[in-house]
């Protein structure tokens, strides 16, 4: 039973190597208190510092029972100051010299993590009265723990890429949303639209199942198809109306067509007044004993002379007017014909066309 149970822990211990797990992956801490971060792959290495329970590490290799971490992120790197070229005044800075050594603390007596050499890059992240500049720990900075407070989380090939998704979720995302404002801003959108972004907001929920993008892209999906049936509403509402002023036109048509119907028939039906004589009245002048008052022109020629019998017509209404006339006709000597009027109307007023006066 003892050598079952003994064979179980050998097994558990060398798990990860019978995984084939591939490096560097993404372990995460599990401890009831804290881990020690280690110098070396040894018990008595000096300690860099502690990690807390579910704190999570890059695991470079696996040395016996320790596992190599890249320098932990939750722990501090320092420099001295004057080994650098601007003494730390900045963001960034550049190592000064060769060799120079990175510590776990702000101090010669903090154990050494790495060596940079001149002309590397450092980001400052702040400075103390000492003179000592706590820095991001470079991809050169290694530290130790134990293997057995560790667990896989995955590649972190694997966490990059799933990071890479996440970006481009929420790329996507952002993008659709933008989109989406525009047209409720405009008030308007088409099918094409629609569709384009239904997929848009379907393919966030699906790349990352759970995240606060796919959440906030399925509240989304709920909004556009809101939106487009407000959107379908008011084509629909706008295509009526469209019909309804496209009837009112057709009937407006349709009645004025009838009227100048009614017009021409009515205009066909009026008989056309005949008069027995047409010419430019004009008037004879005060000769004595004339028998007519007016004449009847054509031109310069005089057709007939015109006179009336009591006060029902006014010839001198109708001089230098175009007129016709309605009569009898009679003969006096020395005159030649007379028009006795019992009807007279203007044809047209405006003699200068046709005549001259003498």
């Amino acid at each position: 039973m003892k050598r079952t149970v003994a064979l179980f822990l050998v097994l558990l211990t060398s798990l990860p190597a019978l995984l084939a797990v591939e490096y560097p992956y993404i372990g995460k801490v599990q401890v009831n208190n804290s881990l020690n971060v280690r110098s070396s792959a040894k018990l008595d290495s000096r300690i860099l510092g502690r990690l807390k329970n579910n704190d999570r590490v890059v695991v470079l290799a696996e040395e016996g029972n320790f596992l190599k971490l890249q320098y932990p992120k939750q722990l501090e790197t320092w420099v001295a100051g004057w080994l650098l070229l601007n003494k730390g005044a900045g963001k960034t800075d550049t190592v000064s010299r060769d060799s120079v050594n990175l510590r776990s603390g702000p101090g010669m007596q903090y154990p050494q993590i790495a060596q940079l050499s001149q002309g590397s890059e450092v980001h400052i992240l702040e400075t103390n009265k000492d003179n000592w500049a706590r820095i991001g720990a470079p991809s050169q900075a290694v530290a130790y723990v134990s293997a057995k407070y560790v667990t896989v989380e995955g590649s972190v090939a694997a966490m990059k890429k799933k990071e890479q998704e996440k970006d481009q979720a929420r790329q996507l995302f952002e993008a659709a949303v933008k989109r989406f404002k525009a047209h409720l801003t405009a008030r308007r959108m088409s099918e094409q639209e629609y569709e384009a972004l239904k997929k848009h907001f379907n393919t966030v929920a699906s790349m990352n199942p759970g995240s606060t993008e796919a959440i906030q892209a399925k509240d989304f999906q709920v909004k556009l198809a809101e939106f487009m049936s407000a959107v379908r509403l008011d084509q629909l509402k706008r295509q009526e109306e469209v019909k309804l002023r496209q009837k009112e036109q057709e009937i407006a048509a349709e009645h004025q067509r009838k009227l100048e119907e009614i017009k021409k028939a009515k205009k066909k039906e009026e008989p056309v007044k005949k008069f027995q004589f047409e010419g430019w009245l004009d008037d004879i002048g005060g000769i004595l004993f004339r028998p007519a008052s007016h004449r009847l022109k054509k031109g310069d020629r005089v057709t007939y002379y015109l006179k009336t019998e009591g006060d029902a017509v006014k010839l001198d209404d109708f001089v230098g007017k175009h007129v016709g006339v309605n009569g009898e006709v009679n003969r006096f000597r020395g005159w030649g014909k007379i028009i006795t009027v019992r009807e007279i109307e203007v044809i047209h007023d405006n003699p200068s066309q046709f005549w001259t006066p003498e």
